[in-house]
């Protein structure tokens, strides 16, 4: 069963915000897209902070994300693009957090080529296709379909229901996004109508969607395809950060020394001292 959704204090979000406004990969000039929105950076570096405690707290769809390299290029991104991660020094040979970190630095170089960083994207207007199962919507124009390729798919509709708005971090990921009337149009009905909505309005959703669909069929995006979604490492330096900063967060606070009092007293008669309710002499 998924893990429930972590909830950040407004000071952990500001902290993980401000780390990735202030990370190189911010200001970076993607290939044929230029600079991300800031919105997207952020809401990413979000997304990351949460997949990574679902993680750490043995979820089974982000322990699926964050296997080793199956070795199944047809079906496994990290296979498709082993070449690549491994030129950047990004290897994912083995199961855990890296892999996992790798990934997310896969999938914003997938959302510049896709929407161009923009969460509201809904399906591509010049084509034909309006059935609630192939329309693309989101960051990473991922249809509803992609449920096929994995039991872990189809739970996360219930996972991030309205009432988990709160976690959706809208207003962080609509910074510098201007969302039209045909963005926020979604096509045909049940699961895959509220599929697109979701992905639209609550983009961590679909960011989870997106990293177990890359897992189980890379195909499904055709930047993954011809290898056009960037990995970069400056990003894996945003998201490494972000990883400390949560890490940190379970850190206890540390407890000051307690003070040792010391008193000198000058008396001719008897005295009898008293410490802490206790006679000493």
């Amino acid at each position: 069963m998924a893990s429930m959704i972590p909830v950040f204090t407004n000071d952990q979000i500001n902290e993980v915000a401000t780390i990735a406004a202030e990370s190189s990969i911010a200001d970076y000039d993607w290939d044929d897209r230029g600079s991300a929105p800031q919105g997207y950076t952020e809401g990413m570096a979000l997304a990351w902070a949460q997949c990574y405690i679902k993680w750490k707290k043995n979820d089974p769809a982000m322990l699926l994300c964050a296997e080793a390299n199956s070795g199944n290029a047809d079906k496994d991104v990290m296979s498709w693009y082993r070449g690549i991660f491994d030129k950047a020094g990004m290897p994912n040979q083995i199961a855990g957090a890296d892999t996992l970190r790798h990934l997310f630095v896969l999938m914003l170089g997938l959302g510049m080529r896709e929407s161009s960083g923009e969460h509201c994207c809904g399906r591509d207007q010049s084509a034909s296709n309006t059935s609630s199962d192939t329309c693309e919507a989101g960051l990473f124009q991922t249809s509803w379909n992609i449920r096929s390729c994995s039991g872990e798919i189809p739970p996360l509709l219930d996972v991030w229901d309205p009432g988990n708005q709160a976690q959706c971090y809208l207003p962080i990921f609509k910074k510098e996004v201007s969302c039209g009337s045909s963005d926020w149009e979604s096509y045909g009905s049940g699961d895959g109508k509220k599929y697109q909505d979701m992905s639209k309005s609550c983009p961590p959703f679909h960011i989870e969607v997106t990293a177990i669909g890359l897992r189980k069929l890379r195909a499904h995006w055709g930047p993954i395809n011809n290898y056009a979604a960037e990995v970069r490492p400056e990003a894996d330096e945003m998201f490494h950060e972000v990883q400390d900063c949560v890490d940190s967060w379970d850190q206890p606070v540390p407890v000051p020394p307690t003070e040792v009092a010391t008193v000198s007293i000058t008396t001719t008669g008897d005295v009898k001292v008293t410490v802490n309710g206790k006679i000493v002499s």
